[in-house]
């Protein structure tokens, strides 16, 4: 009787937990974006690997640290027939699924609460549609593609963790590929580990070129453009002609000299050099070509209507 009531209340009961992980993290990201905290980031060097490696690391030792206390606390009453390693797999993997899924769908927002809410209510609208077609009549295959999402494939393995332990066998190396009703652990597990991966991939891909009014989004087949692999280093001429460029024109009377205490500032890096930018809206040519340095200690405007 404890496990029959178990299948129905503990997939809720964890789905409902993860309400706020998937909040906070959603959030997060889209405030760092609706901020332009991320961008000031870019701004003075941070790569997009360091960032999305960053964010990630944060959450995967918290969850870390969470499953290992879970899987120790169920032992001890709950999952007294099964193997710890399996139920710690099973909470770490599935903690991993929805901090990928969290990442996927900040990816699409640049308002935190908007994504926050609309995250949570796609995750929750997931376990109410899939718990009610995927029932212990449903096929094997439906089961499998229902996996896709996080929120099912904990569902389906938790019924099978209560199945087996009302059985006094327990999730073991005998028992994790046993099926019950169309469905056994190690599948889950599986799944749990390829959403993972899947919806960080998707995350990475569509953070890089969903349009947003923060940053530059790339082009949608960016993956197979050869420039994204092998970018060109820039040589040595180019360099010498931006050098060029950036230097004063002495035959316009209106160009203030640069003294020598702000050559200085240059080789200490104490200064901001900006060359040949160019901006265009559509098929205008707003800014071409602008270059220009901006001094540490002195005020700087660009006059003009």
């Amino acid at each position: 009787e404890f496990f029959g009531a178990f299948q129905g209340l503990f997939p809720l009961f964890w789905v409902i937990i993860y309400f706020v992980p998937i909040y906070r993290q959603v959030s997060r990201l889209v405030k760092e974006k609706e901020s332009r905290i991320r961008e000031g980031m870019k701004m003075m060097g941070l790569t997009d690997f360091a960032y999305h490696l960053a964010n990630y690391s944060y959450y995967f030792f918290i969850f870390l640290f969470l499953s290992l206390m879970y899987s120790l606390l169920t032992m001890i009453n709950i999952f007294t027939y099964s193997t710890w390693i399996y139920i710690f797999l099973f909470f770490f993997l599935y903690s991993l699924a929805i901090n990928s899924y969290s990442f996927f769908i900040a990816s699409f927002f640049s308002n935190a609460r908007t994504g926050s809410l609309t995250a949570i209510f796609i995750y929750f609208t997931m376990w109410i549609v899939g718990g009610t077609r995927l029932d212990e009549f449903a096929s094997r295959g439906s089961k499998v593609a229902g996996s896709l999402g996080p929120p099912l494939a904990m569902m389906m393995g938790a019924n099978t963790i209560a199945s087996l332990e009302g059985a006094q066998m327990g999730v073991t190396s005998e028992t994790v590929d046993f099926q019950v009703q169309n469905y056994d652990f190690e599948t889950c597990l599986w799944f749990l580990f390829l959403d993972a991966v899947l919806y960080l991939l998707l995350g990475l891909y569509f953070d890089q070129v969903w349009p947003s009014q923060y940053g530059v989004n790339r082009h949608p087949l960016f993956l197979f453009q050869k420039s994204y692999w092998f970018p060109k280093k820039r040589s040595q001429t180019q360099a010498t002609e931006d050098k060029e460029d950036l230097k004063p024109d002495e035959s316009n009377v209106d160009v203030e000299e640069v003294d020598q205490h702000l050559q200085a500032k240059e080789k200490t890096g104490d200064c901001l050099v900006v060359r040949n930018l160019k901006k265009q809206f559509g098929d205008f040519l707003a800014v071409n070509g602008l270059s220009l340095k901006m001094y540490e200690g002195q005020i700087f405007a660009l006059l003009g209507h």
